[in-house]
């Protein structure tokens, strides 16, 4: 994962709003999608005994998910949690927990997120390193995509409309 894991802006937004939404509760769930890049993400209810304090994953909630991924030809590639301290590094809490070597652990708050691999011995509380996440660019416009404006650049396009139209004759009003 040398050049990171790419995620869209609007579902790192959404998850990040999600977090200023629950206030001092943990939010969590699963991310879902290829190598690389993180598709979607399915919430999960945390069924932690303090969900101020930390996450547990629902079960059936995995399973299903696990399922559903499979029967789309994606995988589950980790899981997101969000800290309401803003802190988006893992804990010790998150140290003990990440038991799957090379899952992804998503960690948001209001204002920040970062994106962790588990891994023996990693660089932060000997269990995690940190990965880029990338932010993909715009499609480029497919075919039968409708545009309303010219695909003309600025210079190519007539300083005066009626210049790109001939010269007909006279123009009648119709009353």
């Amino acid at each position: 994962m040398g050049t990171g894991v790419k995620i869209s802006r609007a579902l790192l937004d959404r998850l990040r709003n999600e977090a200023a939404a629950a206030g001092p509760l943990e939010i969590c769930g699963l991310l879902v999608g290829r190598v690389g890049q993180i598709e979607k993400t399915v919430a999960s209810s945390n069924l932690a005994a303090d969900p101020a304090q930390g996450f547990l994953l629902d079960p059936a909630t995995q399973i299903a998910v696990q399922r559903r991924a499979r029967e789309k030809g994606r995988t589950v590639l980790g899981c997101y949690h969000s800290h309401p301290s803003g802190d988006v590094r893992p804990s010790a809490k998150d140290a003990a927990q990440a038991e799957e070597e090379g899952a992804l652990w998503l960690i948001v708050s209001r204002d920040a997120a970062a994106l962790w691999i588990a891994s023996k011995g990693g660089a932060v509380r000997g269990r995690f390193d940190a990965v880029a996440l990338t932010f993909p660019s715009s499609p480029e416009p497919r075919l039968g995509d409708v545009r309303r404006k010219t695909a003309l650049p600025p210079q190519a396009r007539p300083a005066n409309r009626d210049q790109d139209i001939p010269d007909r004759g006279p123009r009648h009003e119709i009353h």
